[in-house]
C-alpha cells in the first residue's frame, strides 16, 4: 500500500467519524421534553409542573366511634391539582377502628382490611380542566353490634399517578 493511499483512507475514515458525530449531536440537541412550562419569556425545554394536594373540608379529623352509634359520620376532603399533566388518583384511609364500615361519595359501605381501605381510581384531573379540585365525602358507619372505639386520628391519603 502506498503512503498516498493510506492517507486517503485515513482522511475518508476521519470524514465518516466526523459525520457520525455530527448526526449524533443533531439528534441529541433536537430532543426536547414532552411537556414544557413557561412563567415568563421563552422556554425551549423543561418539565411539567406537578402540584397535587389533599386537605380536609370538615374541620375535625378525629373520629370517636362508639358502639351503638348508628348515625353515619361524614368527613369531606378536597383533592386539588394545579399540575400541567393529567392525573388520576385513589384515596387511602388508614387507622380505621375495627368494626367500622367506610363508603365514599354515597357508594356501597365496605369493610376495611387490616384497618385500612383503598378506594381506587376515585377521580381524575385533565389538562385544561376549569375546576382544579374535587370534593369527596367519606362516610364512616358503626354498626350496633360493633364495640369499636378509636381516639386516634384516621389517616386519609391520596395517591396520584400521571395519566398517559
Amino acid at each position: 500500500m502506498k503512503i498516498k493511499d493510506a492517507f486517503t483512507y485515513t482522511r475518508f475514515a476521519s470524514f465518516l467519524l466526523i459525520c457520525v458525530i455530527i448526526i449524533t449531536l443533531s439528534y441529541s440537541f433536537g430532543s426536547t421534553a414532552r411537556y414544557t412550562s413557561d412563567v415568563e419569556g421563552d422556554s425551549n425545554t423543561g418539565v411539567a409542573k406537578w402540584n397535587v394536594s389533599v386537605a380536609p373540608v370538615t374541620q375535625t379529623n378525629t373520629f370517636n366511634a362508639i358502639a351503638g352509634n348508628t348515625a353515619p359520620i361524614d368527613y369531606t376532603v378536597r383533592v386539588t391539582s394545579t399540575s400541567e399533566v393529567s392525573s388520576s388518583y385513589s384515596i387511602v384511609v388508614t387507622n380505621i377502628p375495627s368494626g367500622v364500615k367506610v363508603a365514599i361519595d354515597n357508594g356501597t359501605e365496605q369493610t376495611p382490611t387490616n384497618n385500612s381501605i383503598t378506594f381506587s381510581n376515585v377521580g381524575t384531573f385533565n389538562i385544561g380542566d376549569v375546576n382544579n379540585y374535587r370534593d369527596h365525602i367519606i362516610t364512616f358507619s358503626v354498626p350496633i353490634e360493633s364495640n369499636a372505639v378509636n381516639n386516634n386520628n384516621i389517616n386519609i391519603q391520596v395517591v396520584f399517578s400521571q395519566k398517559e
